[in-house]
C-alpha cells in the first residue's frame, strides 16, 4: 500500500469540522505524510496544506523531481509549472501555471521541494498591491486527489 494510499483510507475515516492533522508513515522506507485538514466528510477535505518526506528508496535529483512533479500532480484546479530552481539553495518552486484571477486577487498554488526530500504544497491568495502579503487560504480535494497528490510528491 502507498503512502497516499494509507492517507486517503485514513482520511476517509475523518469526519467533522474539528481542523486536525492526519500524519502517515511507512516505516519501511521512512517516508511520510502530513495532512492539515481544516473539515472532512465522506468523499473530500479542505485541506490547509499537505507536506510529505520520501522514503530513502525515493530519491532524485531536484531538477527531475520538480520536473515529474509538474508533469504528474493532477486532480487541483490549476496545473503546476516549475517555477524555479535553486540549485545552491537546494530549493525548487512549482506554481500553479495559470493562476485563478477573482477581482483584484489572484489564487495559486505552490509546491516547495527541497534536498533532504521534503515537500510542501499549499494555496496562497495574493493582491495585486505589493503592500498586502500573500495569505494561505484551504483548498477543497477529495480523499483520492490527496492520496494521489502525496504518491505524486514521494514518486511512489
Amino acid at each position: 500500500m502507498t503512502l497516499g494510499e494509507m492517507l486517503q483510507q485514513k482520511l476517509a475515516s475523518k469526519r467533522g469540522s474539528t481542523p486536525q492533522t492526519i500524519t502517515v508513515e511507512d516505516p519501511g522506507s521512512g517516508a511520510r505524510a502530513e495532512a492539515e485538514i481544516e473539515t472532512s466528510d465522506g468523499l473530500g477535505c479542505r485541506l490547509r496544506g499537505l507536506r510529505v518526506q520520501r522514503g530513502t528508496s525515493q530519491q532524485e535529483p531536484l531538477p527531475q523531481w520538480a520536473q515529474r512533479v509538474a508533469r504528474q500532480a493532477s486532480g487541483l484546479l490549476e496545473p503546476l509549472a516549475v517555477h524555479e530552481v535553486d540549485t545552491a539553495r537546494g530549493e525548487a518552486r512549482l506554481r500553479s501555471q495559470s493562476p485563478m484571477r477573482k477581482g483584484d486577487e489572484v489564487q495559486y498554488y505552490e509546491a516547495v521541494l527541497n534536498n533532504a526530500g521534503q515537500a510542501s504544497l499549499h494555496r496562497y491568495r495574493a493582491s495585486h498591491n505589493p503592500h498586502q502579503p500573500r495569505q494561505a487560504i484551504p483548498f477543497t480535494v477529495t480523499h483520492e486527489t490527496a492520496g494521489k497528490l502525496v504518491d505524486d510528491l514521494t514518486g511512489a
